[in-house]
């Protein structure tokens, strides 16, 4: 891109006078709802002139509590404007989290998806900032949104940045608190442009945005870098709806997490079950398979491409690590896929294959400069590194150390430059949802639990956690069905993607008589490899 910018909300005026009458903005449940590239940077001014008036200062957090939509992108954009911070917040988030991040941040306004959200807002928070809400009527003194665009607005002109403040995102830790990166604006350009230049986004080019906007790799991957490049971005409320949704919008550009390759897979697998091929398609590598494999493979590669809409050229993985069967299959499936690696903290995207370089099995080329520890972690270095976790020195100096973020992964360069990820340096799981979950807080509910002496959770490149507890004495069916019992209480409380889906119960003398509080989770892990890939065959 030539022209340069400080403020990521101007994405939207970049070759205004090609794009002004291009379709920005479509929603998918509302066809009347959509923005032109001009009328959304009006739109944009015009939110930006009512929060100014307002009272939102430079500085000042504002948050958006929503499923994704248009007002969602406009909502954000204007926020950043005019120099205040927008902190998103998962519309699925528990309550527990939602007053967490609420009672840190304390934001002014909270831009509010629909009633039912609203409603969950007033049971989390004891004191509620003002909001709005999305939708056409208002509720009660809460503003809908044609009310709220009726407001009066102040054109105040604010110099903002590179190195401003623009986002704080929300992050599972180690410690089971979330924490918020904070992210400059200069650093969200930069990926943008990045990620727009790596896979030729243009205004030929066509988004589904579905993956949760409070997460950077949606938020940048299927808004910004689609903005940058002059595309359009069309919205699904609802990730389950999404794919109903593909034959519809056609879309050339996708983002996906590996939970969901994993689930076509493995519908894929069941398809030839007939033939007795599958556990060939599931120990492919990659080398070319036999002509009769890739007669298969062609063949339901060419049904998923259709059911995708027919006009993908990119099928971007990333969030979670990419299994090597299941990049392997779609790769002899001539399915157009590309894995990256990022995390929040680098808003997000480190490393990414693309059309002009794709490497089986690692995750891509650079965007930023990264080297390897003597113990073989990843660190990285580069515009689009945070500058630190919000009102919290110590977790930030822990990560950030002479300027190198250091990641917790382990993994290797080639010769090439091509980046492979191998494991997590830490116990935080990261399923293949995407979702992070800290197994120390399970781990230490379910060893409440009068028969558990040790409890284990396991899920790294999962869909869900399992347990491994040890228990007391012998295991029966009795003990079976109360520790059941108690872990349906468990999970009750629990966001969906923290609940425990399985579990196996071990005799713990053994474990007592080699002093088992010493023993690591790694170690309990690698003795039980194989009672592990049980819990995930029921």
């Amino acid at each position: 891109m030539k022209s340069k910018i400080n403020n990521i909300s101007e994405l939207v005026k970049i070759d205004s006078d090609k794009r002004n009458n291009l379709l920005a903005l479509q929603d998918l449940y509302n066809e009347k709802e959509h923005y032109t590239y001009e009328q959304l940077s009006n739109k944009i001014d015009e939110v930006a002139g009512i929060l100014t008036k307002l009272g939102i200062k430079k500085g000042d957090r504002c948050s958006i509590f929503s499923y994704n939509c248009p007002k969602w992108v406009i909502a954000d954009l204007a926020i950043q404007k005019i120099g205040a911070v927008c902190v998103p917040i998962y519309w699925r988030a528990s309550r527990k989290d939602i007053k967490f991040i609420v009672e840190k941040v304390k934001p002014k306004l909270i831009f509010v998806g629909d009633s039912f959200l609203n409603k969950l807002l007033l049971k989390s928070l004891n004191k509620l900032p003002q909001r709005v809400l999305f939708t056409e009527k208002s509720h009660g003194t809460v503003l809908g949104w044609p009310a709220f665009c009726k407001l009066p607005l102040s054109y105040l002109t604010r110099v903002i940045k590179g190195k401003d403040l623009a986002k704080i995102v929300f992050t599972s830790g180690s410690t089971g608190l979330p924490k918020g990166v904070m992210l400059n604006h200069a650093s969200l350009i930069y990926e943008a442009q990045k990620l727009k230049e790596a896979f030729k986004v243009s205004e030929k080019d066509r988004f589904i945005s579905y993956l949760p906007l409070n997460h950077m790799f949606g938020l940048t991957g299927e808004v910004y870098s689609a903005l940058c490049g002059g595309a359009e971005i069309h919205f699904s409320h609802h990730p389950k709806e999404t794919f109903s949704l593909l034959e519809k919008v056609k879309p050339t550009m996708m983002l996906t997490v590996p939970f969901i390759l994993e689930k076509i897979f493995k519908k894929s697998l069941n398809k030839v079950a007939f033939l007795g091929v599958q556990n060939t398609f599931s120990t492919l590598n990659e080398r070319e398979p036999g002509l009769i494999y890739r007669f298969f493979l062609h063949k339901i590669g060419a049904s998923i491409y259709k059911k995708m809409g027919g006009r993908l050229r990119c099928l971007i993985v990333g969030g979670a690590h990419l299994g090597k069967d299941v990049e392997t299959f779609f790769k002899h499936s001539h399915l157009p896929i590309y894995q990256g690696y990022g995390m929040t903290e680098a808003a997000p995207v480190i490393a990414v294959n693309s059309p002009e370089h794709n490497k089986l099995y690692s995750v891509g080329s650079l965007l930023d400069l990264v080297k390897i520890s003597k113990d073989g972690e990843i660190l990285v270095k580069g515009p689009n590194v945070m500058r630190g976790y919000y009102h919290d020195k110590k977790r930030t100096s822990s990560v950030l150390k002479r300027g190198w973020l250091h990641t917790g992964d382990l993994g290797h360069l080639d010769h090439y430059g091509h980046l492979y990820v191998e494991e997590r340096k830490d116990d935080l799981i990261i399923l293949s949802t995407g979702k992070n979950v800290n197994p120390l807080p399970l781990e230490e509910k379910t060893e409440e639990l009068q028969e558990v002496f040790k409890s284990v959770i396991f899920g790294n490149h999962k869909p869900y956690v399992v347990g491994l507890f040890f228990v007391n004495g012998d295991v029966s069916s009795g003990l079976i069905k109360k520790i059941s019992k108690e872990i349906e209480k468990i999970n009750t409380h629990l966001p969906h993607y923290e609940r425990i889906g399985n579990f196996k119960l071990l005799p713990g003398k053994e474990l007592q008589q080699s002093k088992a509080m010493k023993i690591s989770r790694k170690a309990l892990i690698l003795d039980n490899v194989e009672e592990i890939k049980k819990l995930y065959l029921k």
